[in-house]
């Protein structure tokens, strides 16, 4: 997530006591959005070679796996955090990559003289600045695009945050004289004090109570950092989608489509009333309001790009080999994830794609360099459950007997790299 300059002292601070997990998200992409850009009759630069800016890149989360999965892409990524763009940088210098440039500016600086991209990335920014700012990166989007440029803009979505922002007023109000990372505890038992205790006379409040009740589950599993970047922050704001596409429009820019297609089977009367709607922005808004969306990951282009082209094509990315090998060799990134050791247990695979992990999967990962093989493996696995690392026991939930253990933890590791191979965890 992004920082500028105009944020306060306490929020800047913030992104530096409590740098935020920058996951992957393939859908904003290049590739993602260049099949969306197709489908709609929109013209794209192909994704493999083109120029890439990311406005707000954080740890590099987002554009490191991209430059990984295409070496032929020039990548740019820009943050205001100096502690974030150092350790994107760490992070791609062990990686060797050398597609991929890290620099710590305020967006609020960019102009034409920047140069211009392909595509723009601004994935967790928009809605968490002031409104000068998103006002500035529309502006860059229609700058620094070419002219079949595309770029993604997400922001959490109406009508759905509707409800969100009525909890995330409780817990500001509630942890208001607090200062960074102190209010994040009072805010998880506040939040789990509302879900069991809040009224339910009124089949309102009941609904109200139920949805309370699911949150603090969702809650329950997010970082801490997740928590007070995003739920937390002073600036969270939320838009009709046709509020954003007027936006985009008033700066030169037309709405492409969202890249995330409609994942809610809607009943077949719904689905019949969106198909008599020609107009796209017109169209999502009413299945937004159908299925109460809470989030967006627009696509906007410059002004009158539209596919010449009669017949559409969409690319389909090669498949990825998930054969285990005599010496299997893990997925360099999720290696470097691990050694990094953050808070939440997320890896990114090649398939670009962020996964949680196990200890045993996370130990796998990082002994798996391609000189061991399924007994090597086995052999330093069992340090671990001697040490007490791992807990291996029968299935009636016995320890395993010594003279077993070896044959058991080889079996076990097998059966985990074969899950790691499916998951994209394992390279040829």
């Amino acid at each position: 997530m992004n920082k500028t300059a105009k944020q306060s002292t306490e929020e800047i601070f913030s992104y530096d006591a409590l740098p935020y997990e920058s996951a992957c998200c393939k859908h904003s992409h290049p590739d993602a959005l260049y099949n969306v850009a197709q489908s709609n009759d929109f013209s794209a630069v192909k994704y493999d070679t083109a120029r890439i800016l990311e406005l707000g890149c954080g740890l590099g989360g987002n554009l490191i796996p991209y430059a990984l999965a295409f070496p032929g892409a020039a990548c740019i990524g820009i943050d205001l955090s100096e502690q974030q763009i150092d350790e994107a940088q760490e992070l791609a210098a062990a990686l060797k990559i050398d597609n991929i440039d890290f620099q710590c500016d305020d967006i609020t600086n960019i102009n034409k003289d920047f140069g211009s991209f392909d595509y723009i990335l601004c994935h967790g920014v928009f809605s968490w600045v002031p409104q000068d700012v998103r006002l500035k990166i529309l502006e860059l989007c229609r700058d620094l695009l070419t002219p079949n440029g595309l770029a993604v803009i997400s922001y959490n979505a109406l009508p759905g945050w509707h409800f969100d922002n009525a909890l995330r007023d409780a817990m500001r109000f509630h942890t208001r004289a607090c200062t960074t990372g102190d209010k994040i505890a009072p805010a998880r038992e506040f939040y789990d004090f509302l879900a069991a205790h809040s009224y339910e006379d009124t089949p309102f409040r009941k609904a109200y109570k139920a949805f309370l009740q699911d949150e603090a589950k969702v809650l329950s599993g997010l970082s801490d950092t997740y928590l007070y970047h995003d739920q937390l922050a002073a600036e969270n704001a939320a838009f009709y989608l046709k509020d954003f596409a007027d936006m985009a429009q008033k700066h030169g820019l037309d709405y492409v489509g969202d890249a995330v297609q409609g994942k809610v089977a809607l009943d077949k009367e719904a689905q019949g009333f969106l198909k008599t709607i020609d107009n796209v922005v017109d169209r999502e808004q009413y299945y937004d309001f159908l299925t109460n969306r809470r989030f967006h990951l627009s696509i906007v282009t410059p002004e009158g790009n539209k596919a010449t082209r009669s017949v559409k094509t969409v690319d389909v990315p090669p498949p990825v080999p998930v054969n285990v090998s005599e010496k299997p060799k893990s997925w360099p990134l999720a290696q470097q994830q691990i050694l990094r050791n953050r808070e939440t247990p997320m890896v990114t695979t090649i398939h670009r794609e962020s996964i949680k992990t196990t200890l045993l999967l996370n130990l796998l990962t990082l002994y798996a360099d391609g000189t061991r093989t399924a007994d090597d493996l086995a052999a330093k696995m069992a340090d671990h459950v001697k040490n007490g690392d791992i807990s291996l026991k029968t299935a009636k939930g016995q320890p395993i007997k010594a003279d077993l253990l070896h044959e058991t933890l080889k079996s076990v590791i097998e059966s985990n790299l074969k899950i790691m191979a499916e998951a994209g965890l394992l390279v040829t």
